[in-house]
């Protein structure tokens, strides 16, 4: 099954937020959160519990 990950406009600005936080605390910092979010979205939702259905 393919599912489609939809991220609200609220929710997007919280994560521009964050990168920049993250890179102004330590260069790079921001590049690593957004890597990291980005392979969270991308896990299989039958692998996590935390995806509803």
């Amino acid at each position: 099954m393919i599912y489609e990950l939809i991220i609200q406009e609220e929710a997007s600005l919280e994560i521009l937020e964050a990168y920049i936080y993250y890179e102004n605390a330590q260069k790079g910092l921001g590049e690593k959160f957004m890597k990291q979010l980005n392979n969270y979205f991308s896990q299989n939702p039958q692998q996590s519990k935390t995806f509803s259905a």
